[in-house]
């Protein structure tokens, strides 16, 4: 069954096997999943994405529910955002999605594809097998305590100004781009310091792009400014 193998991360195996998979009354190619539109502008993996995309929602929000019966709304909300967030998903998925499995033209794999693919898995393994087998699915490999601390909070936009303040340099966040459905937009941040271009980020919010970017001159010591 293309679930067991899907469980021991076994893609390469699983992908071989999902190619004469077939359901009683429908028919789901699973390699659908890893076709990016620059490879096909028709068989392409967007509509998948866009139900996985829901689906992953319920399925976080009804662990949260039946996991946290003494927390709030807010405490929920929070949570259930940080797991769906880009950032977490572009983590989970290029660490189980093999890169050379990804049918696309672009010479280099951004890492909202994999976030992309990994949530096309989900609308797929939801079509085929039921609500049941994605929530495992999911509780397996995206809702997993091993990703706790990418959860904690932490506010690198603020340290990178403080330390601007601090230094007497100018920082600098602009909008670079913003693509995708109005449901699912994706931001393109770039932080400038001193004029000068020192990361990028990207998130489904300009403040998560903006912390991303912030994370990531904070993970490079600042050797370049």
């Amino acid at each position: 069954m293309f679930k067991n193998l899907i469980s021991k991360l076994n893609l390469n195996t699983a992908l071989k096997k999902a190619q004469n998979f077939k359901l009683k009354k429908k028919k789901i190619n699973y390699s659908k999943a890893f076709v990016h539109r620059s490879y096909d502008s028709e068989e392409h993996n967007e509509r998948l994405e866009f139900l996985g995309d829901s689906v992953l929602s319920l399925i976080i929000t009804d662990i949260l529910y039946e996991e946290n019966k003494k927390e709030g709304e807010g405490f929920m909300s929070k949570k259930r955002s940080q797991i769906v967030s880009r950032k977490h998903l572009n983590m989970v998925g290029k660490k189980i999605i093999p890169e050379q499995k990804i049918k696309s033209t672009l010479k280099k794999i951004p890492a909202n594809i994999f976030g992309n693919i990994l949530e096309a898995m989900v609308g797929a393994i939801y079509l085929d097998e039921g609500i049941d087998e994605a929530k495992k699915f999911v509780k397996t490999h995206i809702y997993n305590p091993i990703y706790e601390s990418n959860f904690v909070d932490k506010d690198s936009k603020s340290e990178i100004l403080k330390y601007g303040q601090k230094k007497g340099l100018t920082v600098e966040f602009k909008i670079n781009d913003q693509k995708g459905a109005e449901h699912k937009k994706v931001f393109y941040i770039d932080l400038y310091i001193n004029n000068k271009l020192q990361a990028k980020g990207e998130g489904n919010s300009i403040k998560e792009a903006e912390q991303i970017a912030s994370e990531k001159v904070i993970n490079n010591l600042l050797l370049h400014i």
